[in-house]
């Protein structure tokens, strides 16, 4: 009986051990792929993944550089002189008002003392409008009655504790055109400019008051050429020039001018003589002009010049707001036709208030 319980129980066992076999190779044969099959997926798995990093890397770059900002290279530096100056953007206006004050209470068409917009002085007290100022704080645009004039600054009480707005003098006296360039401003104030004396090449000196006016001073016990080193007015061979000046001292000798068209060995240039009132023009020492001009022109020691070079050679100047002077220059060989703007001083003490020059664009 016993044998037969241990013959039963190991067919049992050995039925048992057969199905896990024939189970086990079963499920063995569904899970597993072709050896072929197995290395392509494994091929394509790693290039994916090589794929992916690289693309990883490429966006990690792109945006390291995007965050890195290019280096870019420095132009090298040219210093290239301007042959225009670039005026100043007018600030916003501010009106004063003003009422008249003082001795000197006369109106004048330019920033100068050479002769006065009207016959009367203002009375103390008339009240006007101040439309600015300029640099070195000595005069004040003004209007009144609907005329616009310049006055003297101590002339003028300003009320509320207004302060009058500073502009360039060519943008005051409206003496920049559309097209015109700005070659040259100065009044002064600020050592814009530096003057020199041609010859020994040594500074002019500009005179400050207390008050603020400025001024370049020109003494000249003999004849001296007086030059800036703005390269601008080196070469203008057609312009418009405004000047202001007094004669601090002068004999029947004196004379002051304007030396054009100077290119080294030829010019033009024309000569006030202050004692005999006289306007003298040369071309290169050679008088080519004369003229008596009206006494009440040389009445004081103040000047206003307004001068005007065109390119068919045609000179025209105004000097005080006395009738014009027009002179047809002459240059059948050619040798004026450009140079430098400068000033010409002979046995004369002058003090200049300022000088403008404008050229057509």
């Amino acid at each position: 009986m016993n044998r037969r319980v241990l013959i039963l129980t190991i067919l049992i066992c050995l039925g048992i051990i057969i199905a896990c076999v024939i189970a086990g190779s079963t499920y063995y044969t569904r899970i597993t792929v072709p050896i072929g099959l197995t290395q392509d997926l494994i091929q394509t798995q790693g290039a994916a993944t090589t794929s992916s990093f690289s693309l990883l890397a490429t966006d990690s770059a792109i945006k390291t550089q995007a965050a890195m900002p290019t280096p870019t290279p420095l132009p090298t530096l040219t210093l290239i002189p301007t042959s225009t100056l670039v005026p100043t953007i007018p600030p916003q206006q501010e009106i004063c008002d003003a009422v008249v004050q003082g001795t000197s209470r006369a109106v004048y068409p330019f920033p100068g003392l050479g002769h006065s917009l009207f016959i009367k002085l203002l009375e103390v007290g008339t009240k006007l409008k101040i439309l600015g100022r300029i640099g070195d704080n000595d005069w004040y645009k003004v209007e009144i009655n609907g005329e616009q004039g310049w006055m003297k600054s101590d002339s003028l009480r300003v009320l509320n504790s207004c302060k009058p707005t500073l502009f360039d003098l060519h943008y005051l006296a409206n003496w920049l055109n559309q097209d015109e360039n700005l070659i040259l401003e100065d009044t002064f104030s600020a050592n814009a400019n530096i003057w020199i004396d041609t010859e020994s090449q040594e500074s002019i000196l500009v005179n400050t008051t207390p008050g603020g006016e400025s001024a370049l001073s020109i003494q000249a016990e003999n004849e001296r050429v007086i030059t800036t080193t703005n390269p601008r007015v080196s070469d203008v061979p057609e312009f418009k020039l405004y000047t202001s000046f007094t004669v601090e001292k002068a004999s029947d000798q004196s004379s002051f001018g304007i030396r054009f068209r100077d290119s080294g060995s030829e010019y033009y240039q024309i000569s006030l003589s202050p004692a005999s009132c006289k306007i003298d023009v040369y071309a290169t020492g050679k008088l080519v002009y004369s003229n008596n001009m009206n006494l009440k022109t040389c009445i004081d020691r103040y000047y206003d010049i307004y001068m005007v070079m065109s390119s068919d050679y045609k000179l025209s100047m105004q000097i005080n707001g006395f009738d014009p002077i027009s002179i047809n220059l002459q240059d059948s060989d050619g040798r004026y036709g450009h140079g430098k703007i400068d000033l010409v001083a002979d046995k004369i003490d002058v003090k200049m208030d300022y000088i403008v020059v404008t050229a057509p664009k």
